[in-house]
């Protein structure tokens, strides 16, 4: 007889060990902007109370090292120079400034004199013109005269406005007297409206 061995038996893996966390003993104190502002050490009120060092030098002395050229905006990269004649035209010549110095002199004579030819045009307009001055007898002789030439014009308009009355007069009587004929008009037969009934039929 064959008798048959037992299996062995499957051993079974034991768990990981859990790491066990770790408490931090010491409590988490103000980092960052909290610490800064809690320092005491620190702002205005502590900077005040501290004396400041003496510089050294007419110039303060900046932070890193030194620049070797520290504003290049201020000078053309593109090699390029303005002309003797653009330099000129841009600032002006000693010639041209002459020029203009001659010509403001002129231009303020000008002004003087203009401004004396007005002062003298309102001094004349300023004087009071004359009175003309009458006596009684050449006041009551001009006054005869105007009365008289009125009288004669008065009269020659009444000539006038009694011809014109009678020719108006004379016209309106010829044209009583007319024509009597009254041209007919034509009567124009009207057309009339013929209107259509239509039967529509829609197919679809």
């Amino acid at each position: 007889e064959f008798v048959t061995a037992p299996a062995p038996a499957k051993e079974v893996a034991a768990p990981a060990p859990v790491a066990k966390k770790t408490q931090n003993k010491k409590t988490a104190g103000p980092n960052g902007n909290d610490a800064a502002f809690k320092n005491k050490n620190v702002g205005r009120a502590a900077n005040k109370a501290k004396d400041a060092a003496p510089l050294s030098g007419d110039k303060p002395r900046r932070r890193g090292p030194p620049s070797k050229n520290p504003r290049p905006d201020r000078h053309s990269q593109t090699g390029k120079t303005d002309t003797i004649k653009k330099v000129h035209q841009g600032w002006g010549d000693d010639s041209k400034k002459l020029d203009d110095e001659v010509a403001g002199e002129e231009i303020a004579k000008s002004d003087e004199q203009n401004d004396e030819s007005t002062e003298a045009a309102a001094a004349t307009e300023a004087t009071e013109p004359e009175v003309p001055t009458k006596t009684i007898d050449q006041y009551f002789a001009e006054l005869s005269t105007k009365s008289s030439e009125i009288n004669a014009r008065t009269a020659e308009e009444r000539k006038i406005e009694a011809a014109a009355d009678a020719a108006i007069v004379k016209k309106e009587q010829e044209d009583f007297f007319g024509a009597l004929k009254v041209k007919s008009q034509k009567s124009r037969s009207r057309k009339e409206k013929v209107i259509l009934d239509i039967e529509q039929n829609f197919v679809q």
